[in-house]
């Protein structure tokens, strides 16, 4: 939905005769390189879901009153969509990703203030030394926060971490690992095809 949202509302405002689209491209990542991130990034999930319906009426309703940092917000994710982030990523770079991570939730929350409860803010600031980057993921609805860590396979430190915080109890860790064949459905042994 947020990707959809920045798409119709750039084209919008860049191209008002292109009619939205979807296009995606697979990055070329040696399978060194996603071996190593699936080490180092970790899922957590916060158990604070947010109504993406009321976060998409907020940005919906920002964009229409043109209000210059939305629209140099929605400029920005454009350009780093088409620049940097193929880039960074390509690099391995985990501390330039990392803050490509963080400058894209720092956009984010321009764009749909209050997508950050205080919760996950001070979730946030504990795991702070030990990340390159992290973000909430999606509009909302799911409350999953996504980190990369500075050192591999850091699950189980998480968890210690959380542990010894008050209030933390109710977060869950996982291992992340990445899938490059992406959602399958299969009937009786069967694969159907989503796309």
């Amino acid at each position: 939905q947020t990707k959809w949202v920045g798409h119709c509302a750039l084209s919008g405002l860049l191209k008002p005769w292109t009619p939205p689209s979807h296009s995606h491209e697979a990055f070329p990542l040696t399978k060194q390189l996603l071996a190593q991130l699936s080490a180092h990034f970790v899922l957590l999930y916060t158990g604070k879901v947010r109504l993406a319906k009321n976060l998409l009426q907020t940005v919906i309703r920002n964009w229409y009153t043109r209000d210059s940092k939305v629209i140099a917000c929605f400029r920005e994710l454009l350009h780093q969509c088409e620049t940097s982030v193929r880039d960074v990523f390509l690099s391995g770079d985990f501390e330039a990703i990392g803050k490509s991570l963080g400058k894209y939730w720092s956009l984010k929350k321009v764009l749909a203030v209050g997508c950050e409860p205080e919760f996950v803010r001070r979730l946030m600031d504990l795991l702070s030394p030990h990340v390159h980057g992290q973000l909430l993921l999606g509009a909302g609805g799911g409350g999953f926060l996504c980190a990369l860590m500075k050192q591999p396979h850091m699950v189980d430190s998480v968890r210690k971490l959380l542990a010894n915080a008050e209030g933390m109890e109710r977060v869950t860790v996982h291992h992340v690992d990445i899938d490059l064949a992406g959602l399958r459905l299969c009937v009786r042994g069967n694969v159907i095809p989503l796309h």
